[in-house]
């Protein structure tokens, strides 16, 4: 006696319009559903607490560190503000700055959301209660962008549009 296995799809016998339309019907189900999770996600995480604490471990480049949260290192992108490029004039003078004044040190971070390549951005406080956004601005080594900012305080010095 031979025994068959019933498959959804048993290649020895032909496809059937129908065959091709229910498969069509579940890959758009799983696009549907991947394509949720995604825009859901920043949701989800914003769902977590919007600030904590953690020690820096690295300085990434001269506006994005990396803290220490729940166990793991998080990317934070500085939130309103845009260095020059590390490989342009002043680019590493911020990076070093940004590095003297966090590396290794317990920060605080006031998450306010994501960039468009859903980074999370933040406020960093230093353990004095400094802004370091703000001291890189006032130190000449960042602009502070009003467009994206939440901050509408730190435009004293280096305004971009």
């Amino acid at each position: 006696m031979i025994h068959r296995t019933i498959l959804p799809y048993d290649a020895s016998e032909p496809k059937t319009q129908s065959h091709d339309v229910a498969i069509a019907m579940l890959e758009a189900r799983i696009v549907t559903l991947l394509l949720c999770l995604f825009l859901l996600q920043p949701l989800i995480r914003n769902a977590e607490a919007e600030e904590f604490s953690g020690r820096v471990g690295g300085v990434l480049d001269r506006d994005t560190i990396e803290v220490l949260h729940l166990g793991k290192a998080e990317r934070i992108r500085l939130n309103g503000i845009d260095c020059q490029q590390i490989e342009q004039a002043f680019g590493h003078n911020a990076k070093q700055f940004t590095a003297g004044l966090t590396l290794g040190k317990v920060v605080t971070v006031r998450a306010v959301g994501f960039d468009q390549y859903g980074h999370p951005l933040g406020e960093i406080f230093l353990p004095d209660g400094r802004n370091l956004n703000r001291k890189l601005v006032k130190a000449g080594l960042a602009w502070w962008y009003r467009r994206y900012s939440s901050d509408q305080t730190s435009g004293e010095v280096g305004i971009a549009s």
